[in-house]
C-alpha cells in the first residue's frame, strides 16, 4: 500500500511539473506568478525616510522599534541604513519623542 502511495505521489508531482513548466509557458500562466520587477523597483524608490538630525538626541527608540531594521545609530543620531527595507509602517514616527522622523 505504501509503495502505491509513493508511486501515485510521483506521478502527480511530474504531471504538475509538466503542466506548470511546459503548458504554463504556452498559455501564459507562468508570467502570472512572476513579480513585475519594474513595478517593484519604482515602489522601493518612492519610499524613503527623512530624519532631522538636528532634533535627534540618539535615544535609539526608533532603532529598537523598527521591525525591518532600517535605522542605525551613527555618530549619536539615527540614520537610515537601508531605505529599500522600509515598509512604511511608521512605527519609528510614532515612537520618536522629538518628532524628527518623516516617512514619505
Amino acid at each position: 500500500m505504501a509503495v502505491v502511495n509513493v508511486v501515485l505521489f510521483f506521478i502527480i508531482f511530474f504531471i504538475s511539473f509538466f503542466t506548470y513548466y511546459y503548458l504554463g509557458e504556452k498559455l501564459g500562466l507562468r508570467s502570472f506568478f512572476k513579480k513585475d520587477k519594474k513595478q517593484e523597483k519604482t515602489t522601493d524608490e518612492d519610499s524613503h525616510i527623512d530624519i532631522n538630525v538636528d532634533d535627534c538626541d540618539g535615544c535609539e527608540k526608533c532603532i529598537i522599534a523598527c521591525p525591518n531594521n532600517v535605522l542605525i545609530l551613527d555618530e549619536e543620531t539615527s540614520n537610515v541604513n537601508n531605505s529599500f527595507g522600509c515598509k512604511r509602517c511608521k512605527v519609528c514616527v510614532a515612537i520618536c519623542p522629538n518628532d524628527c522622523i518623516t516617512v514619505n
